[in-house]
């Protein structure tokens, strides 16, 4: 995914039950909304096609974020896994 490897992302963990993300803060310490949600899109997005049968593909629907604080240092950390894998529809 080069646009997560642009932002700095690391998917460190890949399995149909789980698949973990991080992002390192810079040194600047501003972290802006989309980088947020640009991890969990990326973690979500890994997730997704290993919970689908085989030949079958995938698209988001729908993905929200409501920040409840800011992050101003340290690595940011982002799990998935699939709630529900059905026929035409993956909820992470």
């Amino acid at each position: 995914m080069p646009y997560a490897a642009a932002l700095g992302i690391t998917v460190d963990e890949t399995a149909p039950e789980l698949v973990r993300g991080r992002l390192r803060r810079t040194a600047s310490g501003l972290l802006h909304g989309r980088e947020v949600m640009s991890l969990a899109d990326t973690v979500g997005a890994a997730c997704a096609p290993l919970n689908l049968p085989p030949g079958a593909g995938t698209a988001t629907v729908e993905s929200t974020t409501n920040p409840s604080r800011a992050v101003r240092d340290g690595t940011l950390h982002a799990e998935a896994r699939a709630l529900h894998a059905g026929r035409s529809f993956i909820g992470v």
